[in-house]
């Protein structure tokens, strides 16, 4: 009966060590960007109204609406738990950016979106950024203020049953991008490729530089009290700093 069974754990280890060096699940770092844009009307053709801060509705202002019709302006990214399952050692070695296509920035509509909060973490996630515009995209360090910051190489190692978090960020300085991404794994001497989910369920990531002059058609932004809505308000109430970030300071 021992034998058996030291058998059957011997085969259940074999069939691990066949497959995927990681499991991969959502993480919690990660909350998205506090503002978006678009070339589309959603912005006119939703002024005045609410927005549903509990809904997934693509078709009426909620979270749902904002990462279908909109893009995430100068960063976008993704927070997962890394698991490691392989008896030997795990490394996560890279972020491989594939179907790379990117156009000029959005210019029509930005948005600032109601506050997103913060779940917390027990344990600092570790994380890196990427230029997606660079011709080979290497990974930097993402410094506490989220921007990219020195080069930092990806050198995360797990052994069996280890579990890490791990928050990318993805950077656009002049264009507007869609791209996939895969964390490159090495585990006994074999590269693997895991997917990296895009935020709402895609697999396509979005990000868009800001407009020329930050010269947008519209601008809104999401009204921060409890009965949230979709509020036109002049440019002027909207600052940029050097980084090329948005800021509202018109009034509440």
């Amino acid at each position: 009966m021992s034998e058996l069974r030291e058998r059957g754990e011997d085969a259940k280890e074999e069939e691990i060590e066949k497959g995927s060096p990681v499991t991969i699940s959502s993480g919690s770092s990660y909350y998205g960007p506090g503002w978006f844009a678009t070339d589309s009307d959603q912005g006119e053709r939703h002024e005045g109204d609410p927005f549903d801060m509990q809904s997934q509705n693509a078709d009426q202002p909620s979270w749902g609406w904002l990462w279908t019709h909109w893009t995430a302006l100068n960063s976008t990214g993704t927070a997962v738990n890394v698991l490691g399952k392989h008896k030997h050692t795990v490394l996560v070695q890279g972020v491989e950016i594939s179907h790379l296509k990117c156009s000029e920035p959005a210019t029509r509509s930005v948005i600032r979106t109601p506050p997103i909060g913060d779940g917390g973490s027990l344990e600092m996630p570790a994380r890196w950024a990427f230029n997606v515009e660079a011709a080979h995209p290497v990974p930097h360090a993402l410094t506490d203020d989220n921007l990219v910051g020195d080069p930092k190489p990806m050198d995360l190692a797990l052994e069996q049953g280890d579990q890490r978090e791990v928050e990318i960020r993805f950077f656009s300085t002049k264009k507007s991008c869609t791209f996939e991404a895969h964390l490159v794994i090495s585990s006994n001497g074999k590269k693997y490729r895991e997917r990296l989910p895009a935020p709402w369920g895609s697999n396509t990531f979005r990000v868009t530089a800001p407009a020329a002059g930050y010269s947008y058609a519209t601008t809104y932004v999401a009204t921060t009290d409890i009965n949230s809505l979709i509020a036109r308000v002049p440019s002027q109430d909207i600052t940029w700093d050097k980084y090329n970030r948005p800021e509202y300071v018109g009034p509440l």
